[in-house]
């Protein structure tokens, strides 16, 4: 079967290096066991062998070759992982001849062009070393499986090899445990894996369940959290369920994740369960999960040498001293959603992919853009010793090509998380100095093509220097389009920024504006307020309101969603500002203490009526002071609600009064735990006001009435495509409440999760604490994963081009026309039938089958932007420029 078509688009489009060319690796094993092994198998993912960012199509899949100690090659296997377009997610299986206890072996692992003679089937299952019994599931029968208890049996129809698989189906609590402890060694590694299949399994997450799960112990702690394997949910159709902790898996030193996880005790106990509840955005109550090719193995630590492999790559730092001590440096470049690091703390206790590999060694860059947009170009720059003096830039300021130039607007610097704090971005103005002993440094270069750019190919160099010496000259090409990046002015995507230290400002939205985003949702300081006049009420201060307008239309906003200054909860400090200041007036405040005075008074009577529970007399006074203070406690939210209906109508009306402005979102709520009938007021009050709050799930279906606009909240592991499509059968716009977190998220969130789910909304909490954003000296400054947020909004904006142009491709009279858009259609369904918004149980919102760096595969945003605008550029009837 050969390649899907997915697969082979983005490999004919890359400019990757031929099979074999970076891909030569050492692996360092060591047998921590305590007992000597025979015919061991090990398990690693490609990517962990390779290295991540590992372009699609550049290895051979029948090309691996496993070289032992004696130059012998060793039996392997290599098992497919889902998705099918994505090598590097696949698991390489080779089996160690002997192994002693202690001992300690290297391996060399290739992949070079044509099959391998080593290449045989590998039953890992039903091998000798697999330490669960029966673990393929054929032995049973459809009331109970051999080896283990409980509510489970075989099912010969659905299974994914063999004879049969494991089911476990039902309604409310469904458990089941494997019979026996499993011996472990402890400090030893190991491997678990299961492939598993779902139909209609309730949603995990906050508030929502725990779905089809698992328990495992016996497992050390990773970042603080108990490992076991990924739990699964929704209709799913196979997909192998390996080790999981929330933050993710134990890191090599060259900042790879581990596949397997330390034994903290000498056994493991082993059960799965099915939470399953009757949720509001399901159709039937039962759900069935299959389980099949369960693998619980030994295996040796194994240390992938990444450093012997870019060794002989680095460069002598040339030194204008003859005394000054040489550091040598490797120039490489990746994309900005690729993981960078992380801080040095209890929780991010390893850095994460910050070292550099052999193949994304730099020779050139060269990328593609539309008209309109910003096309950023990063260069990574490992060193090690001190460099001192380094500077970048780019000859002229500007690209040159048939429409004359295309502008350089800003080059960014950032000292990195290796020997470095972070990785905000500094606008670079002059040479930096960087500390050793070592470091990894991204410079980013942003260019603008202008919205009348002439296609054709844009041409420059970049340069690089140490204390005035060069370290290298680099060729950049721009490929422009004839293509138009189009605005979103119906889809709102931004960042929460909170009052501080993230201020509402011309110098901070300039910096925020260079990621592209169409809204920002504000938690205060956004409106001002008069004095209090003769009666006691505030007025909208309308001089003010213009001017942080005309700030949102400068910096390219569609809309701003307002939270505190309009907010309506009450929060565990107290009311918000807007029901604080509806308290404070007069004639509201006087109307609260009749209704308190009132609440009193019936709690005495209701008391006494309790004391004396056949006295007529004292139940029907109780009766009446119960009357009583539900019709002052009426009067009074009346009279509360007058005063904000008062304060959103004067705002409303000078919007109305300029109709170029952004649009203002409401989000008078947060975090509800059910209905209150301040919710409707905004609505109550401007029927075409597009309203928002953040809901969790339990809260969602008692709120949503009240808005037409709910963002997803709590956070959103209980996504999928079920709940999309409840939500929008009710006719109810939605939003997402994104996480905030780094690298690859700030892509995907703003990017392909809004597009496949069908949001029109969302926004990421919070700028400030989260990484993305920094006020360092009155300066703010964003971070490199602000850049790859930037390059998710313009994937959404992609996108949008995209089907705006299939749709009106299938109306055409034009045959060529029609085909075209029916073959971008096909594409884009075959990305969507990964990526369809369905989240996974993990911290920042993934795709239930991982994110793409747990693939190796970080340039798959780049090459699904890029085979969106080519399916656009045949449909449109216009020449691609290569």
């Amino acid at each position: 079967m050969g390649k899907p078509a997915l697969l082979v688009a983005t490999t004919m489009m890359l400019l990757a290096p031929a099979a074999g060319a970076d891909y030569d690796v050492r692996v360092d094993l060591e047998n921590l066991s305590g007992e000597a092994k025979t015919n061991w198998p090990v398990i690693l993912r490609v990517c962990h062998v390779f290295g991540r960012d590992l372009p699609a199509g550049s290895l051979d899949p029948k090309g691996y070759h496993v070289i032992g100690p004696d130059g012998a090659e060793w039996a392997h296997d290599v098992e497919r992982i889902p998705p099918a377009f994505c090598d590097s997610n696949d698991e390489l299986i080779f089996v160690v001849p002997s192994m002693a206890a202690g001992e300690k072996l290297s391996v060399r692992i290739t992949n070079t062009a044509g099959p391998s003679p080593a290449r045989r089937r590998l039953d890992v299952v039903g091998g000798a070393h697999n330490l669960v019994r029966n673990g393929g599931f054929e032995a049973g029968g459809a009331d109970a499986v051999e080896g283990w208890s409980g509510q489970v049996g075989l099912d010969t129809a659905v299974k994914r090899s063999g004879k049969a698989s494991m089911l476990m189906h039902g309604t409310g609590g469904r458990k089941a445990a494997h019979d026996g402890k499993i011996a472990l060694h402890p400090g030893s590694y190991y491997y678990a894996g299961v492939w598993c299949r779902t139909e209609n399994v309730s949603r995990y997450g906050v508030a929502a369940g725990r779905g089809a799960h698992f328990r495992l112990s016996g497992f050390e702690k990773v970042w603080g959290r108990v490992p076991t394997l990924r739990p699964q949910c929704h209709t799913r159709d196979w997909n192998k369920s390996r080790f999981f902790a929330r933050y993710g898996l134990e890191y090599t030193d060259w900042g790879v994740d581990r596949g397997s996880i330390r034994a903290a005790e000498d056994h493991a106990d082993l059960a799965i369960a099915l939470d399953q509840k009757m949720q509001w955005c399901m159709t039937k109550p039962e759900g069935r999960w299959w389980l099949d090719d369960l693998v619980l193995i030994e295996q040796p630590a194994a240390r992938v040498r990444f450093d012997l492999r870019l060794a002989p790559l680095m460069k002598a730092v040339p030194q204008a001293r003859p005394d000054a001590a040489k550091g040598r440096y490797f120039l490489f470049t990746r994309p900005t959603n690729m993981p960078m690091g992380g801080e040095a703390s209890r929780k991010f206790p390893a850095p994460w992919a910050a070292y550099p590999f052999a193949h994304e060694k730099l020779t050139r860059l060269d990328r593609w853009g539309l008209r309109g947009q910003r096309v950023p170009f990063l260069v990574g720059l490992y060193h090690t010793g001190e460099l001192k003096g380094v500077s970048c830039a780019v000859a002229g300021k500007a690209l040159t090509g048939p429409g004359g130039k295309v502008p350089l607007e800003f080059i960014e610097v950032t000292h990195g998380y290796i020997n470095g704090p972070h990785h905000y971005m500094a606008d670079y103005a002059g040479s930096v100095d960087f500390a050793g002993p070592e470091g990894v440094r991204y410079f980013v270069a942003t260019f603008a093509v202008p919205a009348d750019a002439k296609p054709g190919a844009y041409t420059g160099r970049l340069a690089l220097a140490a204390g005035g010496e060069a370290l290298a000259e680099v060729p950049l090409t721009l490929r422009v389009q004839d293509l138009a990046l189009p605005a979103l002015t119906d889809r709102y995507i931004g960042m929460i920024m909170q009052a501080s230290p993230i201020r509402y400002n011309a110098e901070t939205l300039r910096v925020y504006a260079r990621s592209g985003f169409s809204c920002v949702t504000i938690f205060g300081r956004f409106l001002r307020y008069t004095k209090p006049d003769d009666a006691g009420r505030r007025h909208v201060v309308l001089a003010h309101l213009r001017e942080q307008m005309a700030l949102a239309k400068k910096h390219g906003l569609a809309a701003v969603c307002l939270y505190s200054d309009l907010q309506l909860d009450q929060k565990p400090r107290g009311p918000g500002p807007m029901h604080r200041y509806a308290l404070s007036v007069p004639p509201v405040k006087a109307a609260w203490a009749k209704a308190r005075e009132a609440r009193d008074a019936y709690k005495a009577a209701r008391d006494a009526a309790r004391k004396a529970p056949k006295d007529a007399e004292a139940a029907k006074a109780a009766k009446a002071a119960q009357v009583r203070h539900e019709a002052l406690e009426a009067a009074a939210l009346e009279a509360e609600k007058q005063e904000y209906f008062r304060l959103i109508r004067e705002v409303d009306a000078e919007c109305r009064r300029h109709p170029d402005w952004p649009i203002i979102i409401h989000m008078n709520w947060d975090e509800p735990h059910g209905p209150h009938p301040r919710m409707g007021w905004t609505n109550e009050c401007l029927p075409d006001a597009l309203t928002t709050l953040d809901a969790g799930f339990r809260a969602l279906p008692r709120v949503w009435q009240y808005y037409n606009m709910p963002a997803l909240d709590d956070p959103c592991d209980f996504n999928g495509p079920e709940l999309y499509a409840t939500l929008k059968a009710r006719g109810k716009r939605f939003g997402l409440a994104a996480s905030h977190k780094q690298g690859e998220p700030a892509r995907y969130q703003p990017g392909i999760w809004v597009a496949t789910s069908g949001a029109d909304y969302m926004h990421a909490w919070h700028l400030a604490g989260a990484g993305l954003m920094k006020v360092v000296k009155g300066t703010p400054l964003r971070s490199i994963s602000m850049a790859a947020a930037g390059e998710g909004m313009d994937d959404l904006k992609t996108h949008a081009l995209l089907t705006g142009l299939i749709a009106r491709g299938l109306k055409s009279p034009d045959d060529a026309t029609v085909a075209a858009a029916k073959a971008a259609r096909a594409y884009l369904d075959e990305v969507f039938a990964t990526f369809n918004g369905d989240g996974a149980h993990a911290s920042g919102n993934p795709p239930h089958l991982g994110w793409v760096c747990t693939w190796g595969y970080e340039r798959f945003y780049d090459d699904w932007a890029e085979r969106m605008a080519r399916h656009a550029a045949r449909i449109a009837g216009v020449r691609w420029i290569e």
